[in-house]
Order: structure tokens, then sequence, then C-alpha cells
């Protein structure tokens, strides 16, 4: 598989809320994370960050995402995933949608880093 289609993969998993269980497959076992979101702070490893979204989804209803673009850079193994997460939160009547970047890096056919692009205050609140 290409490095892109891995990326996808891993994404969908991850995206779904699979937790590292549906991401571990496409990683190193060590794969790191980092964000400069406050709420993800605390959070080194892809693991961390993966089961963080399975948590998620038992604190929100009708989550969704929605791709808005996909690319590979094979000269430097990295993908770049741009997309809008949408989630209605349990203790609310209204869904929020927010934008975020991954960037996927690859050793070979593995990922050993990702990077979230997302400013976790800012979200659109839908009626």
């Amino acid at each position: 598989m290409s490095i892109f289609e891995i990326a996808e993969h891993f994404f969908k998993a991850c995206e779904s809320g699979e937790g590292w269980d549906g991401c571990a497959k496409y990683c190193i076992p060590d794969a790191t994370f980092s964000a400069e979101a406050s709420g993800l702070d605390a959070l080194g490893t892809l693991k961390e960050y993966a089961d963080w979204m399975g948590d998620l989804y038992d604190n929100v209803s009708s989550a969704s995402y929605k791709i808005k673009g996909f690319a590979a850079d094979e000269t430097r193994d990295t993908v770049l995933a741009y997309a809008v997460f949408s989630a209605t939160p349990k203790n609310k009547e209204k869904t929020f949608s927010t934008n975020y970047v991954y960037s996927i890096e690859f050793n070979g056919e593995q990922i050993i880093h990702v990077t979230k692009i997302w400013n976790d205050g800012y979200k659109i609140w839908n009626d």
C-alpha cells in the first residue's frame, strides 16, 4: 500500500472512534503525537490520541467527519488530511463543527508521528 492509502485507512479508523485497536496496525507501537491545542496538551503518543478520539464518541451523538482535502508528499514521507468534524455533545441540543488538519509522518509503510493542527477553542455551533 502507498502512504496515501495507509493514511486514509488510519484516518478512517481514528475519526470513526475505533481507538488504538483500530489504528495500531498502521503505526509503529511508540508513534508520537503532538498538537498546539490546550485540550490535547497531555497527550504525547498516538495511542493516547487514538484512545482519546474513541472516548470522545462516548460523549457525543451523531458524530461524523467530512474530508475536505487529502494529499501525499512522497518525497517527505508525509500525508496531509484536512477535514471538518461534527457532533452533538450528549448534554447539548446543538451540533458543532470544527476544522482540523493532520500531518501524518511515515517511516516506510508505518506512521511514526501525527501532528494535529486544530484550534480547540473555536467551534461553529449549528442550529
